[in-house]
């Protein structure tokens, strides 16, 4: 997402209190979520067209996908052959159906070429969470409850199953 600014270093071992200030070095403009309705074929697309540019929404969560280069080593361009939920589901990278819900930021969702350029969200922006106060909120609940832990997710979500479509065949 290009929303996102900064990174947490959190030392190997270590803990990290979370300011307020680190929350907006992390997402400093205020962009709502806008939540939408994909098809399994426009989230692949939605894939690749983050890997083009990060403007689209290059990050993501919930989901690992598989792709292959199709391009040259100048010119890299990928094909998404599989995408898995966190869940287990298989998604049908091809299909009309069924709808995939997917959050992304007004900024990426407003980028021409987008997946989301003619779709409506589901909440209009009025009434959709802002990045940073939706964070800031969240984390000061899990204070509140005494969770201090936050799990970290550093798995890959993407992995190369060859590495070039013409040197399979």
């Amino acid at each position: 997402m290009k929303g996102v600014r900064a990174d947490f270093k959190v030392p190997e071992g270590g803990k990290l209190n979370i300011t307020v200030g680190d929350i907006y070095a992390v997402a400093p403009f205020n962009n709502p979520w806008l939540l939408y309705d994909l098809t399994g074929e426009e989230l692949a697309q939605q894939i690749v067209n983050g890997w083009k540019s990060s403007d689209m929404g290059d990050q993501v969560t919930g989901l690992t996908f598989e792709y292959r280069d199709i391009g040259t080593d100048d010119n890299p361009d990928i094909e998404v052959v599989g995408i898995t939920l966190d869940d287990g589901t298989e998604v049908d990278i091809h299909g009309k159906k069924p709808i995939y819900r997917v959050i992304v930021s007004n900024y990426n969702a407003t980028i021409e070429n987008s997946v989301f350029i003619d779709k409506t969200p589901v909440y209009t922006e009025a009434d959709s969470p802002i990045d940073n106060q939706a964070i800031i909120e969240l984390l000061r609940d899990r204070r509140d409850r005494g969770e201090e832990h936050i799990p970290v997710d550093g798995a890959p979500r993407g992995s190369e199953v060859t590495k070039n479509i013409k040197e399979a065949a």
